[in-house]
């Protein structure tokens, strides 16, 4: 029986392995540094949703 020991990968790690999901990560990250941003009020949002 092989065993092979567990290996721990980091969050990031993991989130970048997609291309898809990296191509979306580094353009919210762009968007970050732009201070291209969208503010939601969450008490607002709560209440349309109801």
């Amino acid at each position: 029986m092989l065993i092979e020991p567990l290996t721990e990968e980091d969050e990031t790690t993991y989130l970048l392995k997609s291309k898809s999901n990296k191509k979306h990560l580094l353009k919210a990250v762009e968007n970050v540094e732009k201070r291209n941003l969208i503010y939601v009020d969450l008490d607002e949002y709560e209440k349309s949703c109801l």
